[in-house]
């Protein structure tokens, strides 16, 4: 029995490690990925001709949940927001994987300064690697990776250790940026976990906004809603707020379109501007088209 679980591991893990030979541990840095790996970025839209008026801002959480063999018998890290990515250690390329059971190159780890690298995640616009000098992160210097397409003021960043970091883009409708808050990467924590975080991909029903947990709580709570199909009920932007007792808006914790799933979010969350909260009793509401509910929680410091 025990020769035929063997033998059973061998054939279910063979694909996975053949080329582990080849494994670049020094690329493999720029995309750090394992299970429980989180970040949390602030993404920032702009309006159109000038890229410089902001529209909309807001944070969301990416977090690496499993590990997965999909049906192209290729294993892929599975993160929170239903993607998989794959590293090939043959080439040190970055792949996601598609719906129709394709995958696309999403970044070269191999490529150094002046190299060109095209991505699917953008058009296959040909980025070049213009920098790959080292920048301080959270006290650590580190190298980094910068890619640019300049009749597409386009910028994409890495950093060892770390992964994506940054990324902008101005054309001729608008502009968007994304900057990274903090991250977890094995185990530790660096900078500031902020924003949502999709939690289950299931299709609610409905609308539904969960009592906060614990409560009362310090120094933090957990709140859970539900957001279903966004053809239901006319949804389109979610918005979630918290108010002080007196009705005083205190913070926003979500503010953008998400897909239907289960979301999750801290409160009180960090704040750029190192904002504190004082004991006491605050309401959170839920809206998205004709949806909104309130709920009640308690704060002791």
């Amino acid at each position: 029995m025990k020769n035929n679980i063997i033998v059973i591991f061998y054939f279910l893990f063979a694909g996975y490690f053949q080329n582990i030979c080849a494994w670049d541990s020094t690329a493999a840095k720029f995309f750090p990925v394992a299970i429980g790996n989180t970040w949390s970025y602030h993404y920032t839209t702009y309006g159109p001709t000038n890229c410089f008026t902001i529209l909309s801002q807001s944070d969301y959480i990416i977090t690496i949940i499993g590990f997965t063999l999909m049906p192209n018998s290729k294993w892929y890290f599975r993160f929170n927001d239903d993607t998989y990515y794959r590293i090939d250690s043959s080439n040190m390329n970055v792949y996601k994987y598609g719906f129709s059971g394709n995958e696309c190159r999403m970044d070269s780890l191999l490529a150094r300064k002046n190299d060109t690298v095209y991505s699917c995640a953008y058009l296959w616009i040909p980025l070049i690697v213009t920098d790959t000098s080292a920048s301080l992160f959270w006290s650590v210097i580190r190298r980094t990776k910068q890619m640019a397409h300049s009749l597409y003021s386009f910028r994409r960043h890495l950093a060892e250790g770390i992964g994506f970091y940054h990324d902008e883009l101005c054309y001729s409708t608008g502009r968007y940026r994304r900057d990274l808050n903090g991250c977890i990467i094995n185990g530790i924590q660096y900078g500031n976990i902020i924003g949502v975080a999709k939690i289950s991909n299931e299709i609610p029903l409905s609308f539904s906004l969960l009592q906060n947990y614990p409560n009362p709580f310090n120094p933090v709570t957990k709140i859970r809603f539900n957001v279903p199909s966004l053809t239901r009920r006319g949804a389109g932007v979610v918005v979630l707020k918290v108010y002080d007792v007196l009705g005083r808006e205190v913070q926003t914790l979500v503010n953008e379109t998400l897909q239907p799933g289960t979301y999750e979010v801290d409160w009180p969350a960090p704040t750029r501007d190192g904002g504190n909260f004082s004991s006491g009793v605050y309401y959170y509401t839920l809206s998205a088209g004709d949806y909104i509910q309130t709920k009640k929680m308690v704060l002791l410091r």
